[in-house]
């Protein structure tokens, strides 16, 4: 019962955290653009991905972040100098 548990346990923790499975286990993941950006690079910072897109109406760059669970997910705004 005690191994049935602990299998049941590293399953779950495996399946919710697909940037640790991607970025430890090389799994694979999408990351879906919002309308009107262009991808400009990608980076981790430990265990969270860091995508920079340009938006191509407000010619603003965006560093968005994805966290395991999607709480705390940060964003850096870039503006263009004019």
């Amino acid at each position: 019962m005690k191994k049935l548990l602990m299998v049941a346990i590293t399953l779950l923790a495996l399946t919710s955290c697909e940037n640790t499975l991607t970025r430890k286990f090389g799994g694979s993941m999408q990351h879906e653009l919002k309308p009107n950006e262009k991808f400009i690079n990608v980076t981790w910072k430990g265990d969270n991905l860091w995508v920079i897109t340009q938006d191509t109406v407000t010619n603003f760059y965006y560093a968005r972040e994805k966290s395991n669970y999607g709480l705390m997910e940060g964003v850096i705004t870039i503006k263009p100098r004019k």
